[in-house]
């Protein structure tokens, strides 16, 4: 399961990189003069108080998710980096077992 957390925030990390440098800032973003680059960007948003939101929002994710793991740590049948998020495809059997 920490395999594929870390692949997919390593996944996010990098489109955050090349993102930010292509010129698309977050709301609120503009306020950062310093941040120019990706590379200026993190210590604009921790010299700003900026840097909070993300972490907040980061640990809701932990908080949220500890519930399906420790589903699957009490027996449960759900699979390792499976959240339930499934965009509606649910509906429809054969598309959800497609996007599998």
């Amino acid at each position: 399961e920490a395999e594929l957390k870390h692949g997919r925030v390593c996944m996010l990390a990098v489109v955050g990189y090349i993102v930010v440098d292509k010129g698309l800032r977050a709301p609120g973003a503009e306020k950062l003069v310093a941040a120019t680059s990706s590379f200026t960007a993190h210590d604009a948003a921790v010299q700003s108080g900026h840097m909070w939101a993300l972490l907040l929002a980061c640990g809701l994710f932990e908080i949220v998710g500890a519930g399906a793991i420790a589903s699957t740590l009490n027996g449960g049948d759900r699979k390792p980096g499976e959240f339930a998020l499934t965009g509606g495809f649910d509906r429809d059997a054969a598309k959800l077992e497609r996007f599998k």
